[in-house]
């Protein structure tokens, strides 16, 4: 699954010079350096949500990065296309996340448990399960107390949870626009001249 961009330009907002392009060159090059223009603009965009730091201060778990690679450019003669991996849906309309084959979800509240399964960290044999049983919260998983040390709390363990649409997740519709009208004004100048 993906989610796919898509940008329509049309005669009333066209620049002059998209409408020669238009009415006299084969329609797969406008539209091979839309898609190309694009692509550049997401990849960048992603790129530079990497750089953002972690809310938790945790380590990265390479989201962005891995949006950025994964997407990719597509052109016709008809259209121009940049599809991203479907990870990027929950980011950019946010909702409700339930369980599936679970009864809970573990939400990391910890650096130290951030980008792990709580699963996983059961494994370890250094971690348990404090039930709660308080609304939609049925416990927490802490680290295993030692003499003297309070076990901190690495997962909120939830019957769902919801997250925020983050209009921040794409592009802006106006700089997808600008890239794409000035990827094919340079196209056009190079054929044109």
């Amino acid at each position: 699954m993906s989610a796919t961009l898509k940008t329509q330009i049309t005669l009333d907002t066209a620049r002059p010079v998209l409408r020669q392009l238009r009415d006299g060159f084969d329609g797969r090059v406008v539209h091979e350096a839309i898609s190309k223009a694009m692509l550049a603009a997401v990849q960048t965009h992603f790129d530079r949500r990497a750089q953002e730091p972690n809310k938790m201060g945790a380590p990265k778990t390479g989201f962005w990065e891995e949006l950025s690679s994964g997407t990719h450019a597509t052109s016709t003669d008809t259209e121009a296309t940049v599809t991203i991996p479907a990870p990027i849906l929950q980011r950019l309309y946010g909702g409700t996340i339930r369980p599936v084959n679970a009864q809970a979800l573990a939400f990391p509240v910890s650096p130290n448990s951030y980008g792990k399964t709580a699963r996983v960290m059961r494994l370890t044999g250094l971690t348990k399960f404090i039930p709660l049983n308080r609304g939609n919260v049925v416990g927490i998983i802490t680290t295993i107390e030692r003499k003297g040390v309070i076990g901190e709390v690495l997962f909120l363990v939830v019957r769902k949870v919801t997250q925020a649409a983050d209009p921040n997740a794409i592009p802006s519709e106006d700089t997808l626009t600008k890239a794409a009208m000035d990827a094919v004004e340079a196209s056009a100048d190079a054929l044109l001249n």
